[in-house]
């Protein structure tokens, strides 16, 4: 009978990891405002658990195709294309799986390929390791009400006032924010060393994941996991 493939093994094990790390989205935009998960980030979070799983990444370029455009404001821009092939390779059997994704970078001067190879390579992490990022809101928190649809020309009648509301505090009984998130993530891997302590750690505690932190609970944990040791440390 046939061995199981190790790189299915272990590429889950690295997205066991990163579920309960995942990379928040801390950088922005500056000229359209959004924020990103840089590939410094993905990068540094994703080559310890790669090592610890011994699981190589390799890429290989397939294609690449470059033109030159103008940008908004008629600057000359040189846009690249390219399709890239990422394969993880178990280093315990050598057993293999192959994955492509494209990319697409611009730039004035001589950087449209990296940002374009960049890409490619963060996205095929995100999809193929399912990468969560901190800070997301979930669209079941947020579930607007849709109206009655009115028929062209017929006035609609206002609808009543809504009844006021009591004041409350917004840090009451809501999580903490992505600030916090990244100050107590850093904090918990600096203490415990690994995920897979972070992990266990706020388990016991009966907390998933840094995103159901309560507000309430932040300050607390902060400073009992800054005081927290890895398991077979000396105390």
């Amino acid at each position: 009978m046939n061995e199981s493939k190790k790189v299915y093994a272990a590429i889950h094990a690295v997205a066991a990891d990163l579920s309960e790390l995942g990379i928040e989205k801390g950088r922005k935009n500056q000229a359209q405002g959004f924020v990103f998960r840089g590939i410094d980030d993905v990068l540094q979070t994703l080559s310890p658990i790669l090592k610890k799983h011994k699981l190589l990444m390799l890429p290989t370029q397939i294609e690449r195709v470059a033109t030159v455009t103008t940008s908004s404001t008629g600057k000359p821009m040189n846009h690249v294309s390219v399709t890239m092939e990422y394969k993880f390779v178990s280093v315990e059997d050598g057993s293999e799986q192959v994955i492509r994704m494209p990319g697409e970078g611009m730039d004035s001067g001589d950087k449209a390929t990296s940002k374009a190879v960049s890409m490619a390579y963060k996205y095929a992490c995100f999809q193929a390791l399912c990468i969560p990022f901190e800070g997301c809101e979930d669209s079941d928190e947020d579930s607007p009400e849709i109206g009655k649809a009115t028929a062209p020309g017929v006035k609609q009648d206002k609808p009543p006032a809504p009844a006021p509301k009591a004041p409350e505090s917004p840090k009451a009984d809501g999580f903490i924010d992505e600030k916090q998130r990244k100050a107590i993530k850093e904090a918990s891997l600096a203490a415990l060393k690994t995920a897979d302590q972070v992990s266990a750690w706020f388990k016991a505690k009966g907390i998933e994941s840094f995103g159901k932190i309560k507000a309430s609970q932040y300050d607390t944990l902060l400073a009992e996991v800054k005081r927290a040791k890895p398991n077979g440390a000396a105390a």
